[in-house]
Parts: C-alpha cells; sequence; structure tokens
C-alpha cells in the first residue's frame, strides 16, 4: 500500500491584462453571458435561488 504524503501544488496562470481572466473569445463570452441569462430565467420562480 502507498500512501501519498505530499501534493505538489501547480500554480495555474490565466491570461489577462488587468489582472482577471476573461473569456477566449467573443463567441465564448457570448455563450457564457447567454447561459447565465438562462439559467436566471429557469429560476426566475424559485426563491431560494441565489439571482
Amino acid at each position: 500500500m502507498t500512501i501519498l504524503t505530499q501534493v505538489e501544488q501547480v500554480e495555474i496562470e490565466y491570461p489577462s491584462s488587468d489582472g482577471n481572466p476573461r473569456a477566449e473569445s467573443g463567441i465564448t463570452r457570448d455563450y457564457m453571458t447567454y447561459s447565465v441569462e438562462a439559467v436566471k430565467l429557469y429560476f426566475q420562480e424559485r426563491s431560494n435561488f441565489y439571482r
């Protein structure tokens, strides 16, 4: 039996110009925006959902 005693931490670097990650392209941004809006509409009648 092998026991893992140490986990190597790998830092992921996301490309950004202002310190915040950005979408890969305009189309990716549009898909993300559409997805967020679709989820908000789907759950609009629920009071226990974060908006």
